[in-house]
């Protein structure tokens, strides 16, 4: 069963600590806080069942989510999602097969994946909580 709550964080984790190395593993690192964020839009969509969303990738799944958060009545989540994903506008699934030292993996974009990464669990918290 798909515990994505639990994958946005373990790929959080994991990004971290190959931004942290040194040196920096960026292409995982970006990777993997790109994960994060499906993950946690895929954690909101499927509610607490925590199942049944479509295997999608940024930005397709951020596409289904806004149509499915404002569907539900949280056009405001859908916002404030929608604003924060655009720290992933340069990442694509498809990278996963790009070389590591390509000129596309640079720090200031990992810094800014990561950041929204951190910015989307904390909506993810928000939203458990009711607070959203």
């Amino acid at each position: 069963m798909e515990d994505y709550l639990d994958a946005a964080h373990r790929h959080f984790e994991d990004a971290r600590l190959l931004h942290g190395q040194t040196p920096a593993r960026l292409a995982n690192a970006s990777h993997l806080y790109g994960f994060c964020g499906e993950c946690v839009l895929k954690a909101i969509m499927s509610g607490k069942s925590r199942s049944g969303v479509a295997r999608k990738h940024l930005p397709d799944i951020l596409n289904e989510f806004l149509q499915h958060s404002v569907a539900r009545g949280n056009a405001m989540l859908a916002e404030r999602i929608r604003k924060t994903c655009s720290g992933y506008s340069a990442w694509d699934v498809s990278e996963r097969y790009t070389h590591r030292l390509a000129v596309t993996f640079t720090a200031e974009r990992i810094k800014t994946e990561g950041e929204t990464g951190q910015k989307l669990l904390n909506l993810l918290e928000h939203w458990e909580k009711g607070l959203i």
